[in-house]
């Protein structure tokens, strides 16, 4: 078994640089030299002792990663990010899903059972956060927990004015059914017909759609909760024989790979900078390193990527 000597001999640095690396510490030593000590872990198949480090530091180096058991892409490939970003820090993830308020309340006792050093959730109820445990919480800001949100009434507000600016005036909106429309944001669509709710999934993308073909009249646009129900809606619409963008356009949001390849490619809303799933690695780092830090509530800044689901109505 290679030990972090070793790993310092072929890399060319002290052992006491390769610990700082493995242990997950950040800063003070350059990426280039952190790359090279990860990857050269990996090829000598390195394995820490995790119980001999969690006597020493008195911490289990586990962190609990709980997240809505949605049929949303955007959720597994978040999780497998934050799991590959810890462990370049040193950790493990322990991964727990729900379905319902239930299985949350579940989920987030079960992860405390383990003695998890800290947690990244996407959660909204603050009573189930279990005391004297760092949390990040991604989409809102919950007491006693950091917060890493995506500026959802923004994207729409930029979503609209974005669709009027190529010519639209009949505008929906398919939202999730888990979240709220803010009173403003409301306003932007006094056609109560084309605001439909439902499930953060492709067949919620697939209803919504079936629905809003119901009505007597159609919008010429529909903003989207996120991507995939995006593509579900873009899936019905076609197979109704309606083309996208020519007769209805969408946007979606938070970019995840399958919008570049949906049978449309999606004009939709990602992370501008540091990709998320660092975002909430670090911070929840900076929180178990610092307790004391106050509170923080993270606005990432967005970037609209424009493709070929929506159609500019002035060049009729």
């Amino acid at each position: 078994m290679p030990t972090i000597k070793d790993i310092a001999k072929v890399c060319g640095v002290s052992f006491q640089t390769v610990s700082y690396v493995l242990n997950g510490k950040p800063g003070k030593v350059s990426a280039a030299t952190r790359e090279k000590i990860l990857h050269s872990a990996k090829e000598m198949g390195y394995s820490p002792n995790l119980a001999a480090r969690s006597i020493v530091k008195g911490k289990t180096f586990l962190i609990g990663l709980l997240f809505p058991a949605v049929n949303d892409h955007f959720y597994p490939e978040l999780v497998f990010r934050i799991q590959h970003e810890l462990q370049k820090r040193g950790y493990n993830g322990i991964c727990s899903f729900w379905e319902n308020d239930a299985g949350a309340a579940e989920a987030f006792r079960a992860i405390a059972r383990h003695r998890v050093d800290g947690i990244i959730c996407a959660h909204s109820d603050p009573v189930l956060l279990p005391p004297n445990i760092p949390v990040v919480n991604y989409s809102r800001q919950l007491p006693g927990a950091d917060a890493v949100r995506f500026p959802k009434q923004e994207t729409i507000r930029a979503a609209f004015e974005y669709l009027q600016q190529q010519g639209h005036r009949k505008i929906g909106i398919f939202a999730s059914e888990r979240s709220s429309l803010s009173a403003e944001t409301l306003q932007l669509f006094p056609n109560r017909s084309w605001i439909k709710y439902g499930s953060c999934s492709f067949s919620g993308g697939c209803q919504m759609m079936a629905e809003l073909l119901r009505e007597k009249e159609l919008p010429t646009a529909v903003i989207t909760h996120n991507d995939i129900i995006a593509i579900g809606a873009i899936t019905t619409a076609l197979k109704n024989h309606l083309s996208v963008p020519d007769d209805l356009s969408v946007i979606g949001r938070d970019d995840i790979e399958e919008a570049r390849y949906a049978p449309v490619p999606l004009t939709t809303f990602a992370v501008k900078g540091e990709p998320l799933h660092e975002v909430l690695v670090r911070m929840l780092c900076e929180r178990i390193e610092n307790p004391s830090l106050p509170e923080r509530d993270v606005v990432l800044p967005w970037q609209f990527v424009t493709r070929n689901s929506v159609k500019n109505m002035n060049e009729r």
